[in-house]
């Protein structure tokens, strides 16, 4: 598994690099990996070694760092990344051309001795630069680590042969559940609790409340209590059917979230809250059509902390509505890379600046417009967009490797477009569109 030619033309060419294949498709490089190749050179099978390893750079796809071992001098390794196998290079050139200690020692060390993915040190394709600061990527760098991720204005980078960070989880074959429907809709006052402050947020509920309008009837002068199933507060009026199934959806809603708290929704949210959220998506798909003639409907983002009385400094009014927005993408040429965007029509209308998201509803605050997503696929893919700042980036030469591997099936489900370099309006992509390159044009 040794090579002395250099398959990516980053590398220098007057050095010996070592070949060490992953064996796998993530990207894992496992210890056991690395003792066959360390075993198969030197008599000694220790496998930790008082190591200090300092990392020096990040340039033209090539990590710089120094090695430090007991009783020997310092040494320079140079580290590649590669997508199926990792290339280290040594100041001693390998005699032998067989793995060194200097880089067995300095690798397990950056291992910290334990099996390590190498996707996050994958960055092919990604790695230019102007000036001497990197382009796409903000490199971090101490001592003994480097950090790298995209910088933010890029969102969400997509690697060669690799994809979208994320996108293997997403789900995009889901259906969406058809909320049941009823033509009775009578309720008395009902608010939409919810919080959400960047990627933390709590799942949204509703919740019935009692209150005292004022003399005209057509808004409300103060708020007496939250109905909660756990509370001995109660409504003295009639109740009418609609009401009663109402309140029953909102306890069964209480009853879910009880114990989710506050998460990071959109990035492995805790195993409560992936078993919650199916159910509490139909209750929600079940309530809307009783709610949808409600006089007294309100939202209350201030959903911290639990109080028995809604403060009516809190309490906006607010309309819900289902199945009243759609989601694509728009696939943009910016000369020497693409972005990948995501478009939200409200009344065809692409309102993609002016809606938030939370769990299960994007949503304009100012407006007090809030929309239930019309399925949990939707959820998925809103919910992975946004945590990559609603921006995906793609270098020119991946573009058949992104319809490939992404777009095709992205495009089954839904709308996507195509705006050429320095055009104003966007044509429907498919896998055949003319894409011309604006430096040979």
């Amino acid at each position: 598994m040794k090579r002395n030619a250099n398959p990516e033309t980053v590398l220098p060419a007057d050095l010996f690099f070592y070949t060490i294949p992953y064996g796998n498709p993530d990207m894992m490089l496992y210890k056991e990996t690395m003792y066959e190749h360390f075993g198969h050179t030197l008599p000694n099978k220790r496998h930790s070694l008082r190591t200090q390893t300092t990392c020096l750079s990040y340039h033209d796809d090539l990590f710089t760092v120094t090695v430090q071992l007991p009783v020997d001098e310092r040494r320079k390794l140079f580290i590649h990344v590669g997508r199926n196998a990792l290339e280290v290079a040594c100041e001693c050139g390998m005699p032998g051309e067989h793995l060194c200690a200097h880089a067995y020692y300095s690798i397990m060390d950056l291992m910290h001795y334990k099996n390590t993915s190498l996707k996050d040190y994958y960055w092919a394709g990604l790695q230019s630069e102007i000036k001497g600061k990197h382009r796409f990527l903000d490199v971090q760098i101490n001592s003994g680590n480097i950090k790298i991720k995209p910088k933010q204005v890029f969102g969400n980078l997509y690697k060669s042969g690799l994809g979208f960070e994320g996108a293997d989880k997403l789900n995009l074959k889901t259906y969406p559940i058809k909320p049941k429907t009823d033509s009775n809709r009578n309720v008395l006052g009902f608010a939409l609790l919810y919080f959400s402050g960047g990627s933390i947020a709590k799942l949204p509920i509703l919740i019935p409340f009692t209150a005292t309008t004022n003399k005209s009837g057509t808004d409300i002068a103060y708020y007496d209590y939250y109905l909660r199933s756990d509370r001995p507060y109660t409504y003295n009026g009639e109740m009418t059917t609609e009401q009663l199934m109402l309140c029953e959806f909102c306890y069964e809603m209480f009853r879910l979230t009880k114990k989710t708290g506050k998460q990071p929704y959109s990035n492995n949210p805790s195993e409560e809250w992936v078993k919650a959220l199916p159910n509490l998506f139909k209750l929600w798909q079940r309530a809307l059509p009783l709610l949808s003639q409600e006089r007294f409907l309100k939202s209350c983002i201030n959903y911290g902390t639990w109080n028995d009385k809604p403060r009516k400094f809190d309490m906006k009014d607010c309309r819900i509505y289902a199945k009243s927005f759609s989601i694509g993408f728009i696939l943009k040429d910016r000369c020497d890379y693409f972005t990948l965007e995501k478009m939200i029509k409200v009344s065809e209308t692409d309102s993609s600046e002016d809606l938030w998201k939370m769990p299960l509803f994007v949503f304009n605050w100012r407006e007090g417009n809030y929309y239930l997503v019309d399925s949990l696929r939707d959820e998925e893919v809103l919910n992975w967009v946004y945590r990559f700042s609603n921006k995906m980036t793609i270098m020119r030469a991946d573009l058949n490797d992104l319809h490939n591997r992404f777009i095709a099936e992205l495009s089954s489900n839904y709308e996507v477009l195509y705006l050429p370099y320095k055009g104003k309006k966007p044509q429907a992509y498919n896998s055949f569109v003319a894409i011309s390159d604006p430096e040979n044009s």
